[in-house]
C-alpha cells in the first residue's frame, strides 16, 4: 500500500455554497454543473441530485454527473439547513495524476528491486473517474525492453491517499 498525503484532498474536492430559496439539491446542482465542474476542468456538465430526507446537519444524498470520463459520483452534505458541501467520490483530477504516478513509481521500485520513474508509468492527462472498486489503470512500460503492462492502482483510503498496485502478468499485445 502506498501514500500520497496531501494530493488526496484533490481526489476528494469539496465546495460549499447556500441559496436562500433554493432546495439543497438544486444548490448542490448549481455547485457541480458551475463552480466543480469549471475548477475540476470538466467543461459543461449536468448533474442529478436526489432529494435529502431532511435538511438536519450532516444529512447526506447522492448526486451524479455522466461525462465523456466515467459517471462521476458526488456526495453532498447538509451543513446548516442553508449550506450544502459537496464532493466528489470517484473523481482523479488531472493535476493529481502527476503526483499519483511519482508515488506509485516509488513504491513499485522499492516492491521490485527496479528503477521505476514517473516516466515509466502513464495514468494519462484527463480527469479519471475511478471504477466502483476505486481503481484505475495505468501503462508501466517496462524500463529495460520497453513493454507495457496494465498497471491497476486500487484506493484504499481516498482521505490517505492511500492505493495497492497490481501490474498483468503479461504485456499488452
Amino acid at each position: 500500500m502506498r501514500g500520497i498525503g496531501p494530493v488526496a484532498a484533490a481526489l476528494a474536492l469539496a465546495l460549499s455554497a447556500c441559496s436562500i430559496g433554493d432546495t439543497p439539491e438544486g444548490v448542490a446542482k448549481k455547485l457541480i454543473e458551475g463552480d466543480l465542474a469549471d475548477q475540476l476542468g470538466l467543461g459543461e456538465i449536468t448533474a442529478t441530485c436526489e432529494k435529502p430526507p431532511n435538511r438536519d446537519v450532516g444529512t447526506t444524498f447522492a448526486c451524479s454527473s455522466p461525462t465523456e470520463f466515467g459517471d462521476i459520483k458526488w456526495t453532498a452534505t447538509m451543513a446548516d439547513a442553508k449550506t450544502v458541501n459537496v464532493q466528489s467520490d470517484n473523481l482523479v483530477t488531472k493535476d493529481v495524476l502527476p503526483q499519483i504516478e511519482t508515488a506509485a513509481a516509488s513504491s513499485l521500485t522499492a516492491s521490485l528491486g527496479t528503477e521505476i520513474t514517473d516516466a515509466d508509468l502513464d495514468c494519462g492527462v484527463n480527469p479519471v473517474v475511478l471504477k466502483d472498486d476505486l481503481s484505475m489503470v495505468c501503462a508501466l512500460t517496462d524500463p529495460g525492453n520497453g513493454d507495457v503492462y496494465d498497471t491497476t492502482l486500487t484506493f484504499t483510503d481516498l482521505q490517505q491517499g492511500a492505493f495497492d498496485i497490481s501490474i498483468a502478468d503479461a504485456p499488452r499485445s
